[in-house]
Formats: C-alpha cells, sequence, structure tokens
C-alpha cells in the first residue's frame, strides 16, 4: 500500500507538461483527501475529505503537502482561494482549472520548489501571492493558463534568475523583492500596464530598465549596485537606491525624470553627494528623508563624514554662462572631457557640443553606450568595403571565404543577437543601445 502511494505521489511531480486537465464536471477532492474549509454565501464549514459545494465563495486549503490535478475546479462562484502555512510542496499540472471569477489565490509559507507549466488552467484571478516560499524554477507557460492578472508577488523565495519573458503582460504590481536575483532586464514594451517593481533585498549588480509608461515606483534597496547599466524610464514617482554600492552619481539620474528618490545610505563620496543634491534641488526632485546617525552621510579619501552642508551655488543658469568647451549641469560650469568620454577616446567640446573620438584606425563599438576605441578593422559590414563582411575576430574578409557569415547590423528587433559578441547584455531584452526619454539639465 505505502510503495503505491509512493508510485502515485511520484507520478503527479511530473504531470507537468500536458493539455488541457480531464477534470469532467468533479474535482478530485475524493481521490486525495486534504482538509479544508469552505464558506458560500451563507455559512462556512470544515471538511477533512470530500468536494467542496459548486456555491463556494472561498476555499481554505488547511493542509496538503501534493495539490493534485483538478483539485480546485469548475466553480463559477469561487472568489478567494487560500494556503496559508498549509505545508505544500508540489503544485501539478491543472491543479486549479476552469475558474472564470476568481480574485485572489494566496499560497504563501509554504514549501513550493518549482512553478511549472500549466498548473493554472482556464483561470482568471488578479491576485496570485506566492510569497514565502522555496522556489528556485519557474517554467516557460507557468503563467499561461491565467488571464488578467494584475498583483503577482513572488517575493521571499529562493530565485537566483527570473525569466520575465514568461510574466504575464498584464502585471501592474511585481514584486521580487528577497530573492537571489543578481541581474534583471525589465522592458515596459512587453509588459505596458507595469507600473510598480519591487526588486528590493536581492543581489543584483546589472540592471536594465525601459518603461516608455509613467512608474510609480521602482524599489532597488539593498544590492550590490554601483550604477544602473540601463535605465530608459519616461517617468518615474519614485526611485529607492538606498543601501548599495553607489559612490558616484548614477550615470542615469541626470537625465531622468523622476520625482522622488531615495538614496541613503550608500557610500558616496562628498563632492559627488553635492553635486547630486544639487541636482535633486534644481529640478524640483524631492529626496526621502533619512535619518541614522549610525550612519555616514558620505566620505573624503576614505575619511566618513556624518553631516555635510546642502548649501548650493549657483554658477551658471544655462551653457552660454559657461565658457564654449564646458556645459552648464546642476547651475556649475562643468567639463564633460572628465566624465562623458571613455579614457580612451579623444574629448571635443565646441560651442557646448561634446564629441568622443578615436584616433587612427580604431574604432567604436556601436553596440556600447560608453564605447572604448579598439584596435579592429570593423565591428559591423558597413565598416567594410562593399563586397567584404565583418568576421568574428573583426577583420574585414571577402564573402566567398568558406566558414564566413556576415555580422551585419542589429535590426530593431535583434534577429543577429545571437551572432553578435559585442551587443550589451541587456540588448535581447531591451533592444536599444541609447536611452529614448532624457531630459535637458540646462
Amino acid at each position: 500500500m505505502a510503495v503505491l502511494l509512493l508510485v502515485s505521489l511520484s507520478a503527479l511531480t511530473i504531470i507537468v507538461n500536458s493539455g488541457a486537465p480531464d477534470c469532467g464536471t468533479r474535482n478530485q477532492f475524493r481521490q486525495y483527501c486534504f482538509s479544508f474549509e469552505y464558506c458560500t454565501n451563507f455559512t462556512c464549514q470544515s471538511e477533512n475529505c470530500g468536494r467542496f459545494p459548486r456555491n463556494s465563495v472561498l476555499l481554505r486549503i488547511q493542509q496538503m503537502r501534493i495539490i493534485p490535478q483538478c483539485a480546485v475546479t469548475h466553480s463559477t462562484t469561487l472568489k478567494r482561494i487560500s494556503g496559508i502555512s498549509s505545508g505544500i510542496q508540489v503544485l501539478t499540472s491543472g491543479s486549479f482549472a476552469y475558474l472564470p471569477n476568481l480574485e485572489s489565490i494566496i499560497l504563501s509559507f509554504n514549501q513550493i520548489r518549482e512553478l511549472h507549466h500549466g498548473i493554472f488552467y482556464n483561470i482568471s484571478v488578479s491576485l496570485l501571492d506566492l510569497s514565502w516560499n522555496k522556489i528556485t524554477y519557474i517554467s516557460e507557460g507557468a503563467f499561461n493558463g491565467i488571464t488578467g492578472l494584475t498583483h503577482l508577488n513572488l517575493s521571499r523565495n529562493e530565485l537566483t534568475t527570473i525569466p520575465v519573458e514568461y510574466l504575464p503582460r498584464t502585471v501592474v504590481k511585481l514584486n521580487l523583492s528577497y530573492n537571489f536575483l543578481e541581474w534583471i532586464a525589465l522592458n515596459g514594451a512587453k509588459r505596458p500596464d507595469l507600473t510598480s517593481v519591487d526588486l528590493s533585498y536581492n543581489n543584483l549588480e546589472n540592471v536594465a530598465l525601459s518603461f516608455d509608461n509613467t512608474l510609480e515606483e521602482i524599489d532597488l534597496t539593498h544590492n550590490n549596485l554601483k550604477d544602473i547599466d540601463f535605465y530608459d524610464v519616461n517617468d518615474c514617482e519614485n526611485l529607492r537606491i538606498p543601501s548599495n554600492s553607489f559612490s558616484d552619481i548614477p550615470r542615469f539620474l541626470k537625465y531622468s525624470k523622476i520625482r522622488r528618490v531615495a538614496i541613503h545610505p550608500n557610500p558616496w563620496k562628498c563632492d559627488e553627494l553635492k553635486q547630486l543634491w544639487e541636482h535633486l534641488q534644481n529640478n524640483n526632485i524631492e529626496e526621502e528623508q533619512f535619518i541614522d546617525d549610525s550612519q555616514p552621510v558620505c566620505s573624503i579619501n576614505s575619511t566618513t563624514i556624518s553631516s555635510l552642508s546642502r548649501s548650493v551655488d549657483l554658477e551658471c543658469e544655462n551653457d552660454n554662462h559657461c565658457a564654449k568647451n564646458q556645459l552648464c549641469r546642476a547651475h556649475k560650469c562643468w567639463d564633460p572631457c572628465n566624465s562623458a568620454c571613455d579614457s580612451t577616446n579623444i574629448c571635443n567640446v565646441e560651442n557646448h557640443g561634446i564629441v568622443c573620438l578615436c584616433t587612427g584606425l580604431k574604432r567604436k563599438n556601436p553596440h556600447e553606450v560608453f564605447s572604448p576605441c579598439y584596435d579592429v578593422e570593423c565591428f559591423t559590414d558597413n565598416d567594410c568595403v562593399s563586397g567584404n563582411t565583418c568576421s568574428f575576430n573583426k577583420t574585414c574578409v571577402p564573402f566567398h571565404i568558406s566558414g564566413v557569415e556576415p555580422i551585419g547590423v542589429i535590426s530593431s528587433f535583434g534577429s543577429n543577437i545571437n551572432r553578435l559578441d559585442n551587443v550589451p547584455w541587456w540588448y535581447e531584452d531591451i533592444p536599444k543601445l541609447a536611452p529614448s526619454h532624457r531630459i535637458s539639465q540646462n
């Protein structure tokens, strides 16, 4: 008997790639007994083993290690499913099926480790809370059977990567906090309704964000960020970057439309912090108050400073108030050649316009936003004469040479992404080389 039960439970864990679950008009509570409580509009009742009535509006799963196929199915009145601290370890294919009017599924504080294809089939739900589990893997199609999902909570799990391409397009609020993510690229074009992203308390070192819509909040608190690799956000109401490794002003911040920002604590250089304060003041960006006397504000030559004056000296109002080889930034005349170009570039500033050039035959990589000068012959076919192609060792060779495929120019859809080794890491998810949403700082 024990052997048969073990075989049955093992079989349940691999039911992940089937099509529509064969639920019929009945669920499987009779076949796989577990305790639950159900509520109708009139009464609530507990069951140790049985079927919940079709007119139930609430179902509380009390204790069950494996949720079997068709466990909860075929109810037009069911609004809420709750399984908090229910000992759940496995969700099988079709665990939740044919539920058109759900409002929420909350399965937090369990031991779920994987989300496979087909767990949710033909259901409509706005809130899915899978926080406080042990999820390490999300498969393609894990959310395909859900429509109308707006709030997805995957916080407090053990995710090291997140397959963002598998996330529903309808998500408005996404919570990925308290995981182990090291990098992420989010493209709002694929999720046009997304307005709130919580990435706090991860291990993020690389982040790329692109959104044409207005974001309510981006929370990057408590990661390992020294900068943000790519930031192209039309408008952000609230940006949070405390408890990272920022010492210099992030490159994106001077050119982005942000309403409110939290920047402390971070290991800021004092001169950078004063410039950042000036930028915030001059652009009417509200700074979130930080009160913690135990945390240094900034440092000068490795010496920490606990307080710093925020007084602002106005040196200029626009570029015309500065020398022709300078720009006006945050009411200070600024030499862009100190930071705008790579150290291998020749920096020229004329009439307040900046150009970063390479000398001799060296070339800049068109796929890098801040490219150094490389001693190569080509990066794309356009760098070669007619009849030649750019090989993978960055030399121009005739088309007829065996084994050589033209690199070409990247299309706006990134069709050549798998054949290019010099595109930014985010290009597959965000096919952009430079931000399109930039505000003037004159």
